[in-house]
């Protein structure tokens, strides 16, 4: 009998391993971004945002920065943030991909599936999501992780 308790200790250790920390949390920024056809406005700090975009939808010309929105996530974590008037998105930290701070991340936007995609850390990664505003305005979604840190 004692023999049979010590093998099954042996082929099944995860019954009595050690509990993981928590991974430390990693701060992600999401940009609400509003855009539309009637102007050519485009807010300074997301010039290069806007640029991205237009070579994909070139019918939004203006771009307004409406919120800056900074959560702090931790590895498998899940959270809802709203972004614009009851509309919200669930961002999901998947894990870090490498040495150089890339994360996978999954994001459910209102009307689209999942998005599930690396990116390099300190990078936004731009989604054009179908909710348009009463005012007619596109909800653009620009989303980063930081810090950069190396393992």
């Amino acid at each position: 009998m004692t023999s049979l308790i010590a093998a099954l200790l042996l082929i099944s250790p995860a019954c009595c391993a050690e509990p993981k920390a928590p991974s430390e949390p990693i701060q992600v920024v999401v940009l609400v971004i509003l855009a539309s056809d009637q102007n050519e406005n485009v807010h300074e700090r997301i010039r290069e945002i806007a640029a991205e975009i237009r070579k994909k939808s070139p019918q939004l010309k203006s771009f307004d920065l409406h919120r800056t929105i900074s959560k702090m996530i931790r590895l498998g974590e899940s959270i809802p943030v709203e972004v614009i008037d009851n509309v919200k998105i669930d961002l999901t930290l998947n894990e870090k991909t490498d040495d150089e701070g890339r994360v996978t991340m999954t994001v459910k936007t209102p009307k689209l599936d999942e998005i599930t995609y690396a990116r390099t850390c300190g990078k936004f990664f731009p989604i054009i999501t179908n909710h348009v505003t009463e005012d007619k305005h596109r909800l653009i979604i620009a989303i980063m992780a930081k810090p950069c840190k190396k393992k």
